[in-house]
């Protein structure tokens, strides 16, 4: 045993109440791939105290990566059960399951959070990203718009919605959102960025060369990204 785990390990002898002692040895078995040994622990962590927000998401998290769905799933209705209406507790459960590519189990966990709180835009813009991910781009398109409408000043919302209408064909729709972010701040990359990309497949050389122009000021490395495009 290395002199770390070791030391952790007195921690928890002199503070077997401490929920934080348990958590710090559960995080550190876990890094020396000690998985049986951290889930015991995070386990005693939570029978310290069960809002314990931490040990669960990462005691679920773990059980996930060891593909034990079921399990994780049971951790974080209990986790449900002892915070009920914790927005956070709803949120990060989400996040761990997006993180690990379930994305059904996100979009659950995210809905269940907009029941919670209704405007909050990070919700959902999170549930567009996953729908757009799925494909399902007329309900993305759906999710994103309400972001805008709730924080109409974050830009990277209209980057992700007119990237949705591209998927679909919709490039004048997609151009107009742009602009309509360029209103806000004209100087912002990302937006230039997307238009030149639009530009390029719509074969339209001037105003792609236009973009690459503004872009050498704004943010040269992104100009040389959108210039290599057209190789």
């Amino acid at each position: 045993m290395n002199e770390k785990l070791q030391k952790l390990k007195d921690l928890v002898a002199q503070n077997s109440h401490r929920r934080e002692a348990h958590f710090l040895l559960a995080k550190a078995y876990k890094t020396e791939g000690m998985i049986n040994e951290a889930i015991e622990a995070f386990q005693k962590a939570l029978e310290i105290d069960s809002t314990f927000l931490n040990a669960y998401t990462h005691l679920g998290e773990l059980l996930i990566k060891q593909k034990k769905f079921d399990e994780a799933e049971v951790i974080f209705q209990k986790a449900i059960e002892n915070m009920p209406n914790d927005i956070d507790c709803l949120y990060v459960i989400a996040q761990i399951y997006k993180d690990n590519n379930h994305l059904d189990k996100a979009l659950s966990y995210l809905r269940k959070s907009l029941s919670v709180q209704n405007i909050d835009p990070k919700l959902y813009k999170d549930i567009g990203l996953i729908l757009y991910q799925k494909g399902d781009q007329n309900k993305a398109q759906q999710n994103f718009k309400k972001a805008i409408d709730l924080a109409p000043k974050d830009l990277d919302l209209y980057v992700k919605l007119a990237q949705s209408y591209v998927k679909q064909g919709s490039h004048d729709k997609a151009i107009e959102t742009l602009e309509d972010g360029l209103r806000i701040n004209p100087n912002y990359p990302e937006l230039h960025y997307e238009l030149g990309i639009i530009y390029l497949e719509l074969n339209q050389k001037v105003e792609f060369q236009s973009e690459v122009e503004l872009l050498r000021v704004l943010d040269p490395e992104m100009a040389e990204k959108l210039e290599d495009l057209k190789t």
